[in-house]
């Protein structure tokens, strides 16, 4: 009993000193944090892995739609998540795909279907 009173006290403290903003802005840290840490012991991509859970937030049915404005998105968004990826990329093997389809685009090596004869 004695416990909850100070934990109650301390929560309607913080919500007075950083307001309820604030403390929705702390718990999305924390869970934000625990869903990579969680991402990261399973071997998977933290970012891919956030993007999903926030995808499986937004059908919530007690969470309010918001608006997100676009240039939002691609700043904050797409640039961790392409960073990430990159990070974890073979060199040797974007560089050998790479070759591959530029040149059968161009027609310059043989495409798997000329070489199945399909």
């Amino acid at each position: 009993m004695h416990t909850a009173f100070v934990l109650v006290t301390l929560v309607i403290g913080v919500i007075g000193v950083i307001g309820v903003i604030g403390v929705i802005g702390v718990i999305g840290v924390i869970g934000v944090t625990a869903v990579a840490a969680l991402a990261r012991r399973l071997r998977l991509s933290p970012p891919l892995v956030l993007v999903v859970a926030g995808f499986g937030l937004s059908f919530l049915p007690w969470l309010h739609d918001f608006g997100v404005n676009s240039e939002l998105v691609l700043v904050g968004l797409l640039p961790p998540l392409l960073y990430a990826a990159a990070l974890r990329t073979s060199l040797v093997d974007f560089a050998r795909t790479c070759v591959r389809s530029l040149c059968c685009r161009w027609g310059w090596w043989p495409s798997p279907s000329s070489v199945s004869g399909s």
